[in-house]
C-alpha cells in the first residue's frame, strides 16, 4: 500500500527548533513616543525636585506662596509628580493599563497647568502643551492596546 511514513510533529525531530509564537502585539511608535517623552519630563522634573529639596529649594513666583517651607513644599509635589511620571512611562512600554490610565491624568494635569501659566511661559509653555497633547493623543487612539493581562499561575 503506502510505503511513506507520516511527518514527524514539530519538535519531536533531534537538532531541529520548535517554532516559538510570535509576539502578541508591537508597540507602535506613537505609544513609545508618549511613554519617552513621560520618561524624559519625569527624569527632568525629579532632578529639579531633588535640587530643591538638597540646595536652596525651587524658586517660584507664586503670591500666596512665600517662604522657604514653601519651596520644599513645591519641591516635594514636585518630586512625587516626577517619580509618577516616570512610572507612568514605564508602565507604558510594557502596555500596562494603569500605566495609560496614570498618563492620561499626568498630561491632563500638565495641559491644565500649562494653560493656566501660558502667559508668563509663552513658548515653552506652548511646547509643554504640543506634547502633554501628544500624550494624550497617543494613548486615546492606541487604548486598545492596554488591555489586563491574566497573570499565569
Amino acid at each position: 500500500m503506502n510505503d511513506i511514513p507520516p511527518p514527524p510533529s514539530p519538535g519531536t525531530v533531534p537538532g531541529v527548533p520548535t517554532p516559538r509564537p510570535a509576539p502578541l502585539t508591537p508597540r507602535p511608535g506613537a505609544v513609545t513616543g508618549a511613554a519617552a517623552i513621560l520618561l524624559i519630563a519625569g527624569a527632568l522634573v525629579t532632578i529639579f525636585a531633588v535640587m530643591g529639596l538638597t540646595g536652596d529649594g525651587v524658586d517660584i513666583d507664586a503670591p500666596f506662596l512665600e517662604g522657604e517651607v514653601a519651596a520644599r513644599i513645591v519641591a516635594l509635589v514636585l518630586l512625587v509628580q516626577g517619580i509618577l511620571s516616570l512610572l507612568a512611562g514605564w508602565l507604558i512600554l510594557r502596555l500596562r493599563p494603569a500605566g495609560r490610565v496614570l498618563g492620561l491624568v499626568l498630561a491632563a494635569l500638565g495641559i491644565i497647568g500649562g494653560l493656566a501659566q501660558l502667559r508668563r511661559t509663552g513658548s515653552a509653555g506652548l511646547l509643554t502643551f504640543a506634547l502633554d497633547a501628544f500624550v494624550i493623543y497617543a494613548l486615546v487612539t492606541y487604548g486598545f492596546l492596554f488591555k489586563p493581562r491574566e497573570i499565569p499561575r
